[in-house]
């Protein structure tokens, strides 16, 4: 029985996990292992996908899936070993492992839960994560956590799992989203700044992002992050605005911006045309008619079907 990896991905959405464990967060996502997400992307469809995956979970763990060879055993735990004493990193068991090995590292934390070192529980954790197991990825996560609180990669484990549960109404956990994002923020971890106030945007919590608004500007002129993580950041700025009425926030979110670019994603720009009927400015006057501009050039270029 093959499972139904679908985390949201957030990463965002993204939403085949099983297809390629090598995720990185964003175009709408939170992904299997706790990458960033938009919540202004998400559709009805991805949220079908995540209840199909905590279902499809609970499903195998009552089937042999998740069972393994005696080599696979002796595999699993050499690479365990191997992560214990540094010489490979957490992403060559889950990312780099794809499914397969991810499975096989469940298989392995079933058969030896009470073996498992504090350090490994943080990647078996992810991997339970790309099953849909997130009550398991809570468990592990927050024993880790007890040992290694500095540790940016647990909080945002953390914090994604509870939002994947909080979203999918599994268990009332957005605070304790928001709580393990902010850690991870406060310890250094920039690509937590996307889903902490993703996930504050849908629960209303202005004061959070407001507080946040210099390092998403930040986040938005970095030469360091994807195009998709860029409009993702520029996506939720503009949400914020908007519900907060901060004009000056739309106008600098927009600043520099690619109108072409935001031309391609229709949900922002669905956004600025909301701000531009919004706000009264010169400057978003200006803003809008280049978009117009911008549009109407795009689709005089645009081959005709």
């Amino acid at each position: 029985m093959k499972p139904l990896l679908y985390c949201f991905i957030l990463g965002v959405a993204e939403v085949a996990c099983g297809a390629n464990f090598d995720l990185s967060p964003i175009e709408y996502h939170i992904d299997c292992f706790g990458n960033s997400p938009n919540l202004a992307q998400v559709s009805s469809n991805d949220i079908a996908k995540i209840k199909q995956n905590i279902n499809a979970y609970e499903s195998l763990l009552t089937s042999v899936y998740f069972s393994i060879t005696t080599n696979e055993n002796a595999q699993i735990k050499s690479y365990l070993d191997a992560y214990e004493n540094g010489s490979i990193g957490i992403q060559s068991l889950n990312e780099k492992a794809l499914e397969e090995g991810n499975r096989e590292l469940v298989g392995y934390y079933l058969m030896h839960a009470n073996d498992i070192s504090t350090k490994s529980k943080l990647p078996i954790a992810r991997s339970f994560a790309g099953f849909g197991g997130y009550s398991e990825t809570v468990k592990l996560t927050t024993e880790y956590l007890n040992t290694y609180p500095n540790d940016w990669h647990g909080w945002r484990m953390l914090g994604s799992a509870y939002f994947l549960m909080d979203f999918c109404n599994v268990m009332d956990a957005s605070n304790k989203a928001l709580y393990a994002y902010s850690n991870a923020v406060k310890l250094g971890d920039k690509e937590s700044l996307g889903p902490l106030a993703s996930v504050a945007l849908v629960h209303g919590d202005m004061d959070v992002v407001k507080k946040i608004i210099p390092q998403l500007m930040a986040l938005k002129q970095s030469s360091h992050i994807s195009k998709k993580e860029r409009l993702s950041v520029i996506s939720i700025l503009l949400i914020y605005s908007i519900k907060a009425d901060q004009k000056d926030v739309f106008i600098k979110t927009l600043k520099g911006v690619n109108l072409s670019e935001i031309l391609k994603d229709d949900i922002i720009k669905e956004d600025v045309e909301t701000g531009c009927k919004k706000f009264k400015d010169r400057k978003i006057e200006k803003i809008c008619q280049e978009l117009t501009k911008a549009e109407h050039k795009d689709s005089k270029s645009s081959p005709s079907p």
